[in-house]
């Protein structure tokens, strides 16, 4: 593959403008990110500020850049030894400091602790402007320093600001690598100690994390709350809030209503009758209150603080807002065990719970009879019924959370069997025009999962849309219960699984489990080909419900595409039991390059002709990745990329390697940037413009938040509009998948995007997306973001404190959308609810927006980029001519770490 390099000098040109062209893009940047000599993209912020009228001079800046600390570092925690005089002034100096607010008092304590000293002479640079490897704030105990800037035009540096005794500086370094903004110069002899960026990241994700462990201890010994899931607990977990009551105080009195329920923290609480007698001791851990979660009671006792009391609280309008009445979550829990509803997301199974209607039967009364039509499915709420058949011959009995008549949501049958009512009964009944209404086929949603699921498997890479549908359409149900061994080592195996529900364990040598199956994981598929034993047993650890394909099947199924399952199967044998991810590899020597669309130290991106198409291939140096320690990060860019499919999203086609270069092969998505294409304007976007980008967006994050993706660089640059005008996200770079009810802490993203648990490193999930979305809509219809400040820090501060300040042309439903985006309490942050992006679409600003018809893209765009003469006519990009010799010197000799690419 080294000739494609080679080649491409000689036939490569830059994208051309027509002058014909409506919108000047001579200045205009190119769809991706330009790096340095250093591979640092150099992201230049808006900096025009919008006129009384809300028109913006043309802005000509560069692209925002991206930001990220290091992931997964571990940090060795040195307790050295200082004066308490000294820890006291180091507390001193950074009290007030944004990135310290919020933060345990023993969390603060072990770092201070860490903090070691260092000595530097008069005339030494601490920090000198420009370097890009500082990771440690500086407090002064003794001396004095200068600091100086050097504006980019000046001919010599300005003194800005002297620090003195007490003073400190650099805690930007404590977020991220960022080129320091200024040179700090000792002029005298000075004594500072320092802060590394690991430990601090270290101490306060370790706090976080022990403190949510404990409080979700707390909430497990808690029976009101113990049919609620681990990820509604972890959610009630960030929901409480910290109270203390001085001794002696009422926390309630008896006959007041109820509205608080409170874990004791520290102290202790009495528990007192209408006579002042004690009635209980209430100490660290124990709870009260609880029935105020249930629904608006009186208390019923007095709660008095007996010293001083702290106590975690959590209010019923907070438990009501994140998880909804407790009718509400029975619902949910028990939808949740329908197995033929496994393959519906969490936002589907709470739209039907709400759409649930309750029905009562008396003892002896029928529900429906053998041989009547079926169109609706019932949980059983209390009571019970039997169900027989023709013959009167009982069948089953269904109490308190089961259902029966299931299949009715799945499709119109006869009934099998009658059901009557044992008891006086109540119920929750779905008909199939409710669950049509509201998701559509239940059959088409169930095949789509499967087709979905089969995507993961590696050994079905290489078949094409049609097999694979006759494969999900093959695959039956069956169902095993927790503690049945589903496969044993060393059986003969015939079969291939796929959990649709429950959970599993790998067990081998009679010790494990080794491995765990969850819903959408597959197991087994060595079996399809090969009459071997077992490698290891599967137990059910709960119930289950698999999706099955025999061999048999399989083989018909598959015909004349056995041979290529069966290379698979070696290849697999020969890696020692590891099958590689599924991909479809592209011949980038067949490519021919036709113009750059973007370059930078990481490599660059080409639109090339191949296999009669146009592509994207964007084109990254082993050596650069390696260097960077981003190995892994471009692995999962490119696992996950291949997962998706929306229209919304940019699309890999395929992945290739050779000696020095990695290729990712997107489609091209011709029409521009959006961010190029603001750039053209003189004003901001009409609402109605901003509209219709948005709801781009918001199926683009609701298609990967379905999918347990979050996305955390959304911005203007990372916008592509295709020739339609419909926009499609694009840069999988920070994309993580994440598990429902856990965070994760790296920071990254851009800065003018971050949302504020980002920023104060307390783990973030899907919702910093939605705040990102709020920030989108605000500068569309702005010009700039919301918080804009040329000093970082001060952005930072903006961002955490919500300083939010509308213009006067914002609408009033856009304002209040805005407001609702950007909550700085992720957990209420509109879109990040149990509705997830449907309270969103729902919104008053969305009113009377046609959401079928735009997902459909059948509504006129607001804006048409000028359409190509060809494939290959790069008109919507902005003229760029890059030397590719440069990349052919950078041989990297792979031991195997891009073997998978």
């Amino acid at each position: 593959m080294k000739g494609f390099f080679e080649r491409m000098n000689s036939c490569v040109k830059p994208g051309a403008k027509d002058s014909g062209e409506q919108h000047n893009v001579d200045e205009v940047m190119a769809t991706v990110k330009i790096a340095d000599e250093n591979g640092n993209i150099d992201n230049k912020r808006w900096s025009a500020r919008s006129d009384r009228n809300g028109s913006l001079p043309k802005l000509w800046g560069k692209k925002r850049q991206a930001v990220a600390a290091e992931s997964g570092v571990a940090a060795k925690v040195t307790i050295v030894p200082k004066p308490d005089k000294t820890k006291e002034l180091i507390a001193a100096a950074i009290r007030d400091n944004l990135l310290f607010q919020d933060m345990p008092a023993a969390a603060l304590e072990v770092i201070i602790d860490s903090m070691y000293s260092v000595e530097v002479a008069a005339g030494t640079d601490i920090i000198r402007q420009g370097d890009r490897e500082a990771s440690q704030l500086y407090v002064m105990e003794s001396g004095v320093c200068e600091v100086w800037v050097r504006a980019p035009s000046a001919p010599a540096p300005k003194k800005v600001l002297i620090y003195s005794a007490g003073s400190a500086f650099g805690e930007l370094a404590l977020l991220y690598s960022a080129p320091r903004a200024a040179t700090v110069k000792a002029t005298t002899r000075c004594v500072l100690w320092v802060m590394e960026r690991g430990v601090y990241n270290a101490v306060k994700r370790n706090f976080t994390h022990e403190q949510f462990v404990a409080r979700h201890n707390l909430l497990d010994q808690v029976p009101a709350l113990k049919n609620l899931g681990s990820h509604q607990k972890a959610l009630l977990v960030d929901a409480l809030t910290q109270v203390e009551f001085k001794a002696g105080r009422h926390v309630f009195r008896r006959g007041d209503p109820g509205s608080e329920f409170y874990i004791v923290k520290e102290g202790c609480a009495l528990v007192k009758d209408q006579a002042g007698g004690v009635l209980a001791r209430l100490t660290v851990g124990q709870y009260f209150g609880e029935r105020a979660l249930l629904g608006a009671e009186t208390r019923a006792a007095d709660v008095v603080a007996d010293g001083r009391l702290v106590c975690y609280c959590l209010s019923a309008s907070s438990f009501s807002e994140l998880l909804g009445s407790q009718e509400e979550i029975w619902r949910f829990e028990h939808l949740k065990d329908v197995p033929i509803l496994s393959p519906l997301s969490e936002r589907q199974l709470w739209q039907l719970a709400r759409a649930m209607r309750p029905a009562a039967f008396k003892q002896g009364e029928v529900v429906f009879r053998k041989g009547e039509p079926g169109d609706a499915f019932y949980v059983v709420h209390s009571g019970a019924f039997t169900v027989f058949d023709a013959d009167g011959k009982e069948l089953a009995r269904v109490g308190e959370g089961g259902c029966f008549g299931e299949l009715a949501l799945l499709r119109s049958e006869a009934r099998a069997a009658t059901v009557m009512a044992l008891s006086d009964a109540s119920v929750l009944m779905l008909s199939r025009d409710v669950f049509t209404r509201l998701l559509g086929n239940l059959a088409t949603l169930r095949n789509v999962w499967r087709f979905e699921a089969l995507k993961k498997v590696p050994l079905l890479g290489a078949v094409d849309a049609g097999v694979r549908a006759r494969l999900a359409a093959a695959l039956k149900p069956t169902s095993f219960r927790a503690g049945d061994e589903v496969i044993r080592q060393g059986d003969i195996g015939d079969r291939f699984y796929i959990v649709e529900r429950g959970e599993l364990g790998v067990f081998k040598d009679r010790s494990g489990p080794i491995k765990n199956y969850k819903a959408g994981d597959y197991f087994g598929e060595l079996a399809l080909l090969r009459n071997e034993p077992r490698a290891a047993t599967v137990k059910a650890s709960t119930d289950v419900c698999l999706l099955e394909l025999d061999r048999t099947h399989f083989n018909e199924l598959m015909g004349p595409l056995m041979p290529a399952m069966h290379k698979e199967a070696d290849a697999y044998l020969r890696q020692g039991g590891h099958w590689k991810p599924a991909k479809r590899s592209v011949d980038v020597l067949q490519a021919q390059a036709v113009a750059v669309l973007g370059a930078g130290g990481f490599g660059q991106v080409l639109l090339v002709r191949y296999a009669a198409q146009y592509w994207a291939l964007k084109a990254i140096s082993k050596a650069f990745v390696k260097e960077q320690g981003l190995v892994e990060h471009v692995k999962r860019e490119k696992d996950l990329m291949a997962e998706c499919d929306s229209p919304f999203l940019v699309r890999l086609e395929g992945t290739a390697a050779d000696d020095t270069t990695l290729y990712m092969m997107m489609e091209a998505v011709m029409g521009g940037e959006l961010f190029s294409y603001l750039q053209t304007r003189s004003r901001p976007l009409e609402e109605s413009h901003a509209r219709f980008y948005a709801a781009s967006v918001v199926l683009a994050l609701e298609y990967l938040h379905d999918r347990d993706l979050v996305y955390r660089d959304l911005k203007p640059e990372n916008l592509l509009i295709d020739l339609q005008g419909y926009v499609k996200v694009t840069d999988f770079g920070f994309v993580k998948r994440l598990r429902k009810g856990t965070k994760t802490y790296t920071l990254c993203g851009t800065p003018e995007y971050l949302a504020p648990e980002i920023i104060m490193n307390k783990g973030h999930n899907g919702a910093a997306d939605w705040w990102a979305l709020g920030v989108l809509v605000f500068e569309l219809c702005n010009g700039l973001p919301p918080f804009m400040d040329d000093d970082r820090l001060a952005m930072f501060r903006k961002i955490c404190a919500r300083e939010l300040s509308f213009p006067k042309h914002f609408s009033k439903d856009l304002r209040h959308l805005v407001e609702r985006l950007l909550d700085p309490n992720p957990l209420f942050r509109a879109g990040a609810g149990r509705e997830g992006a449907a309270e969103i679409k729902a919104h008053p600003w969305f009113a009377g927006f046609d959401w079928d018809k735009f997902a459909a893209k059948q509504l006129p765009a607001p804006y048409i980029p000028k359409q190509p003469k060809d494939g290959g006519d790069t008109c919507n990009f902005a003229p760029m001519q890059v030397d590719t010799r440069q990349f052919r010197n950078k041989a990297y000799k792979s031991k195997g770490v891009f073997a998978d690419f």
